[in-house]
């Protein structure tokens, strides 16, 4: 009885380690890139923007084919004209195919469409992996 309970609070623990683990995931994304993956400028609000949005498609939500850095404004959110988070079908879609090339972004597709339900183990590695919190400017997803 006291296994099966401690695997519930170890379950109960997965939202908040899903989101320390983003943060962490996100402050590395940001500052190993330290430009904006789109029109390469520094300094700004810089932040971690995936493609495949990671509360829908949560298998690849610390995959880092998956997350660029983008300016706050204009890239990653803001006007839905000019705008990457609006844009997945059209702009944003041509720039990743760029990037990865057809074959890795088809592959990005697959994991991104197969469901993965995160284990306490793989959290917890992926946070020891990538040991610095996110500054606030990181902390951005989608």
């Amino acid at each position: 009885l006291n296994l099966d309970k401690k695997e519930a609070e170890l379950k109960r623990d997965i939202p908040k380690l899903k989101r320390k683990a983003q943060k962490r995931v996100n402050a590395d994304v940001v500052k190993r890139k330290g430009k904006c993956d789109r029109y390469g400028g520094i300094g700004g609000r810089l932040t971690a923007s995936h493609f495949f949005n990671e509360g829908i498609y949560g298998s690849v939500r610390y995959d880092l084919e998956n997350i660029d850095c983008l300016h706050w404004m204009p890239c990653h959110v803001g006007n839905p004209a000019i705008s990457w988070e609006y844009r997945k079908q059209a702009e944003y879609k041509d720039f990743k195919i760029k990037q990865l090339g057809e074959e890795r972004f088809k592959a990005l597709e697959k994991r991104a469409r197969t469901y993965h339900q995160w284990t306490v183990r793989e959290l917890e590695l992926i946070i020891a992996k990538y040991k610095v919190d996110a500054p606030q400017e990181a902390i951005t997803n989608n």
